[in-house]
């Protein structure tokens, strides 16, 4: 901060100088930052400028997307960020142009490369959300990509995967089911999600003959009188035994609290 006034002084008054005293700026780590994020609000900086600062990148990503908020970044260098290599410095400055306006919005220049960045960086945000209900398919190439990629991580913001979902049409979700791989850590988990409380869903899943070991995993869980009842219904007229549907619901495990009695009591009562 307290050499930012002589490098706007240097702008106005020598500006021949401005390359020098910004390459020196590069050498020193503690000035790196300074020579990186002016050179960045720039509007024509000169391509060794330009190279220099999206090569000092690393560590920075919420600065840069404080400066992408705050709209100090022109939208061609924004461009070049949401491209970026760093995987974390391209999704900081997704998150940055979606939070720059208010209600939030991405300029249409910027669009394609912040819907890709976000698919492929931005995995664990609150703005997700608000993401995937402006653009289902952007819900939709998400998911996808976190199907792909099968990082238990994914658990870390299990909300984000849920919100994924509950943005997807039907169809949106029978095709997902279609691209599932049941030997992936994910699998089980995604399809709890993609098949809800929509029996049309489930009963797409229950037509995947691949899916086998999946088909049943929909009906983990306390049931209802409304949607565990359509599906086990589903179950049971593609032909699975009716001892195993009603054992789904305990999951691969399970356990409880208090008296195992009370437990019981509420597992009848259900039924």
């Amino acid at each position: 901060d307290l050499i930012h006034p002589f490098i706007d002084r240097i702008k106005t008054v020598n500006a021949s100088e401005l390359e020098t005293v910004l390459e020196s700026c590069f050498k020193h780590p503690h000035l790196m930052w300074i020579g990186t994020f002016t050179v960045l609000s720039m509007s024509a900086p000169s391509q060794k400028l330009l190279q220099l600062s999206l090569k000092s990148l690393s560590g920075m990503a919420n600065a840069i997307e404080f400066s992408c908020m705050r709209g100090e970044i022109p939208e061609h260098h924004a461009l070049l960020l949401l491209h970026h290599e760093d995987g974390e410095i391209a999704g900081a400055a997704a998150m940055g142009e979606w939070r720059r306006s208010t209600p939030p919005s991405v300029r249409t220049p910027l669009r394609e490369a912040w819907r890709l960045a976000v698919v492929k960086h931005v995995k664990e945000a609150h703005d997700l959300e608000s993401m995937f209900k402006a653009d289902s398919r952007l819900a939709h190439d998400w998911l996808e990509a976190r199907m792909e990629e099968d990082s238990l991580r994914v658990y870390r913001d299990e909300e984000s995967l849920t919100e994924a979902a509950k943005a997807l049409g039907v169809e949106e979700r029978m095709q997902l089911i279609q691209e599932i791989d049941e030997t992936k850590h994910l699998a089980e988990p995604i399809v709890k999600l993609l098949v809800e409380d929509n029996v049309v869903v489930y009963k797409h899943l229950l037509a995947q003959n691949h899916l086998s070991s999946l088909h049943l995993v929909p009906l983990q869980g306390h049931p209802d009188e409304g949607t565990w009842s359509n599906n086990a219904q589903a179950a049971l007229d593609k032909g699975y035994p009716a001892e195993d549907v009603a054992g789904a619901v305990y999951g691969s495990s399970w356990g409880w609290t208090g008296k195992e009695s009370a437990m019981w009591d509420g597992w009848a009562n259900r039924f």
